[in-house]
């Protein structure tokens, strides 16, 4: 395993308590190859500065270009800097260099108070490095600097923190102490607070030779488990509530607050809705059907989710819930489909015409399967029914999807209706129009190319012979469900590779016509099809037999 790098790029401490030398020590204990850029040196111990000498900004410059060009450093961490040329340099070469995982501890404001930047040096730093910092770790007079605000207490601290953060779109470690707290660090990254309890909150807070639960996320550092300031309960008072399992709930928040309510914040909340509500819950499934399914009751069960009795309580409890979800969705299904077969809202296919009739018995250029004439056999069976036809027709690759789709698009032409096929990408529509013109064209059915990269003369011809309906077929990417795209009399859609379009994509390509035919065709029916089909939408017919002499598809 590689070893990681860092660079520290600050001035020195001859002493070896702050500056690079802290750096470098902190560095070489956790594993990490350590690299340094020096600033400025400093004659200076634990009771004060008695000298510094700064880099010029070509040296500064010669130390990084150094570093980068031999050993580039894993992470990069940026302690004081002083002045605005240097501010530059470093600025520069970490842009050149494409430097990741940026930490910036923005050095301006001491403990006191005092300043230890000049307003310029302050104005650049904010300009040039927090932009491409992954990690900032001011202190507070520093985080009121960056963040434009008075901090005074911790939800001051929150508020910034989330300001900076947003602002220079990179994680925020604010450093609590200054007389805010007892020196408790929060870190905001991805949108969420995680606070660093320091020593002093924990001495107050724990007492030696008492139990507690402690609970939080657990994550892995260096290989070992641990939980990031986890919340902490005695546990004769996590005991001395209600009667619960000892189970507790986790309830996700996309709010991001659950670092600000907390596991017990979350439970206190549930509780009180629970006391409001549990005497308004009513049964919704008959005592029989429960009975012979073993469900437990809506009540009993929306308790034990919540407040699980036993593990046995709990499985229970999800298991009628899932019940009562998977009813529910059948019942909808049952009922859209009883909606639609309602309506005779279809255009009608009444005629097998002479294009079916000639293409099948003289221009067929094999024998269909048995799938193929099934599947056929359904789209007529739709086309005549007075509904309007919205179908998913499925079948590996190599199975003749096209090839039913050809034919029914001959169909809906030979009824007087216009057909279109949309296909994703411009190089499939062009593939289509390539193989389908010189068949329909045999005809004297008149094909056109219609995308959105054509030329603007191009463009306009074919869609004044979509409007006029000179055009019996139209061969197109997502140019046919433009504005621009007005059909003269659409009776049948065909959508290639269905997964790569959108339900809404689909429906305004329909929406073209009054009630037109939906054929869809895909070789990998993805989630959100397969909910279609559960929920009514879509009819399914499948291909499952391959034509004579085709090899299997191997993936």
């Amino acid at each position: 395993m590689k070893k990681k790098t860092a660079l520290t790029i600050a001035g020195s401490d001859c002493s070896g308590g702050a500056g690079i030398q802290a750096d470098l020590k902190t560095m070489t204990m956790n594993g990490v190859y350590a690299m340094s850029a020096i600033t400025a040196l400093t004659a200076q111990n634990t009771t004060g500065v008695r000298g510094i000498q700064e880099s010029t900004p070509d040296f500064l410059k010669q130390q990084l270009d150094a570093v980068f060009e031999d050993i580039y450093p894993d992470a990069v961490k940026i302690g004081m800097v002083a002045s605005t040329e240097l501010i530059c340099v470093i600025a520069d070469r970490l842009r050149h260099y494409g430097a990741k995982n940026v930490v910036v501890d923005p050095v301006m404001v001491a403990t006191s108070g005092a300043a230890l930047m000049k307003t310029d040096a302050v104005e650049t730093l904010i300009a040039e490095l927090l932009p491409i910092s992954t990690l900032v770790t001011p202190n507070i007079p520093e985080a009121e600097v960056l963040s434009g605000m008075k901090i005074e207490r911790e939800e001051d601290m929150v508020a910034a923190a989330k300001k900076i953060g947003d602002n220079f779109h990179c994680a925020v470690l604010l450093k609590g102490g200054h007389s805010i707290n007892d020196a408790n660090d929060l870190l905001y990254a991805d949108g969420e607070l995680t606070w660093f309890a320091g020593i002093k909150w924990i001495e107050k807070s724990v007492e030696v030779g008492r139990e507690y639960l402690i609970f939080g996320r657990p994550s892995f550092y260096r290989g070992e488990l641990q939980l990031a300031h986890p919340e902490m309960e005695l546990v004769e008072k996590a005991f001395s509530r209600k009667a619960h399992s000892g189970m507790q709930g986790i309830y996700p928040s996309t709010e991001k607050i659950g670092s600000t309510l907390g596991t017990k914040g979350f439970f206190n909340i549930i509780a009180n809705a629970w006391s409001v509500t549990e005497k308004h819950i009513t049964e919704s499934i008959p005592d029989s059907l429960r009975a012979h399914y073993g469900l437990m009751s809506l009540r009993e069960a929306i308790f034990n989710v919540h407040f699980p009795q036993s593990a046995e309580k709990l499985q229970q409890a999800q298991q009628r819930l899932k019940f009562d979800e998977f009813l529910g969705v059948q019942l909808s299904i049952q009922a859209q489909r009883t909606d639609r077969l309602t309506r005779r809202n279809g255009f009608l296919f009444p005629k097998v015409g002479d294009l079916f009739n000639t293409f099948f018995n003289e221009r067929l250029p094999f024998a269909l399967t048995g799938a193929q004439k099934r599947v056929i056999k359904e789209i007529r069976q739709d086309t005549v029914s007075g509904y309007q036809m919205n179908r998913l027709l499925q079948g590996d690759v190599g199975s003749g999807k096209t090839m039913v789709a050809l034919m029914s698009m001959l169909l809906a032409i030979d009824n007087g209706f216009q057909a279109c096929m949309m296909a994703p990408t411009e190089i499939l529509a062009r593939q289509h129009a390539v193989k389908l013109a010189p068949i329909f064209e045999s005809y004297g059915i008149k094909t056109v190319l219609l995308t959105g990269k054509m030329p603007a003369r191009a463009k306009r011809e074919a869609l004044a012979a979509v409007a006029d309906g000179s055009a019996g077929l139209v061969v197109g990417t997502h140019a046919v469900i433009s504005n621009s795209a007005e059909f003269a009399s659409l009776g049948l859609v065909v959508c290639d590779e269905q997964h790569r379009f959108g339900v809404r994509q689909r429906a305004a390509l329909s929406a073209k016509g009054r009630d037109t035919h939906m054929l869809v065709l895909s070789a990998t029916p993805i989630p959100r099809t397969l909910s279609l089909i559960m929920f009514g939408d879509l009819d399914l017919s499948v291909i499952d037999e391959r034509p004579p002499g085709r090899k299997p598809i191997k993936t």
